[in-house]
């Protein structure tokens, strides 16, 4: 064996010794990465049996756990790997900003959608009347985006954050 492979294989078998740990350490993250997230997930669907919350509103924190659980669990690993993160990170804060601009109306609306699913100041059956912007109808149905009204036999669709940021005038279902 000459010098130049007896060296090469050295460093090898050095840098192995020193990957093995970093291996380990990184299968245990995402272990553990993955059993946070099942637990997680296993609460909200007890808090939502418990506390009888809206459908909608647990699948929208599900997914919100899950999205910060992972790039929680992905950054520990690279960073296990020794990974520079700082600059990475940084890229992606501004893109954040770049997309919230962009989906400024859209979070705008799922926020509210989570905020009227949460206190339900209305249900479906029930029958509101805006007043600026004017609308009225039956609720028939209430998402994270937007509420669906029925008023004459059509369908109105309007956004969450209009409906909350509206004065409303609400008419339960068992007085229509």
């Amino acid at each position: 064996m000459n010098s130049a492979m007896l060296y090469s294989y050295f460093i090898l078998s050095k840098d192995s010794i020193h990957i093995i740990p970093a291996l380990i350490i990184g299968f245990i993250i995402i272990a553990a990465t993955w059993y946070l997230n099942q637990l997680l997930q296993k609460t909200i669907l007890q808090l939502e049996k418990s506390h009888n919350l809206e459908h909608t509103l647990i699948k929208a924190c599900q997914n919100i756990v899950y999205i910060f659980v992972y790039a929680v669990g992905t950054t520990l690993f690279l960073e296990n790997f020794h990974v520079q993160m700082s600059s990475l990170l940084g890229s992606l804060g501004v893109l954040a900003v770049g997309i919230g601009f962009a989906l400024q109306k859209a979070l705008a609306n799922m926020a509210s959608g989570m905020l009227l699913l949460f206190y339900k100041p209305f249900f479906i059956g029930d029958y509101i009347i805006s007043h600026k912007p004017k609308f009225e109808g039956k609720v028939i149905d209430i998402n994270l985006r937007m509420t669906i009204l029925e008023y004459k036999g059509n369908q109105v669709l309007v956004p969450n954050h209009t409906l909350y940021s509206s004065i409303i005038t609400i008419k339960k279902n068992e007085l229509l």
